[in-house]
């Protein structure tokens, strides 16, 4: 599996919601569903796509057990429901790429993690990754035409 980009992005503000645990899918759709139910209490949206971060640290690799950031992109961080946590993520250049929602229970991170990025000019810089749902080219998990971005956050080595 290969980027099809390297972007650099600025700082990331997200208002949303997280949840804590073994990472499972009916879990990550409960937390999805939480935060649409409240999600037009957000007044300051940037566009129209959902952003989904996976979080991980030293204790994650002995538990398993990783925080999950479901939410949306704003402009600025005021008049925010009380229902709602505020994510920002540093600047950082970014290895993009793109999935199949059809690809997501696969093993594409194994791809990117154990085999793109050891033989690539880069490394992880933060222990994080961006699941990027545009409305646009994302409709559902079972639709077979509908792609996913993932964001990599990298440095060169």
């Amino acid at each position: 599996m290969q980027p099809k980009k390297i972007v650099d992005r600025k700082e990331i503000i997200l208002v949303g919601m997280v949840w804590y645990g073994l990472p499972k899918s009916e879990e990550i759709g409960n937390l999805w569903q939480r935060f649409i139910a409240q999600e037009k209490l957000v007044k300051n949206k940037r566009e129209n796509a959902g952003y989904e971060v996976w979080i991980w640290n030293e204790e994650s690799e002995k538990t398993k057990k990783e925080a999950v950031f479901a939410g949306v992109e704003v402009g600025t961080i005021e008049n925010l429901p009380l229902e709602m946590f505020v994510k920002i993520l540093p600047p950082s250049k970014y290895a993009v790429f793109t999935i199949k929602a059809t690809e997501m229970h696969s093993d594409w991170s194994k791809s990117i993690y154990k085999e793109w990025l050891p033989k690539s000019d880069y490394e992880e810089k933060y222990k994080f990754l961006i699941e990027y749902y545009d409305e646009k080219r994302f409709k559902s998990m079972n639709d077979e035409k509908s792609e996913i971005d993932i964001y990599i956050p990298i440095k060169p080595k």
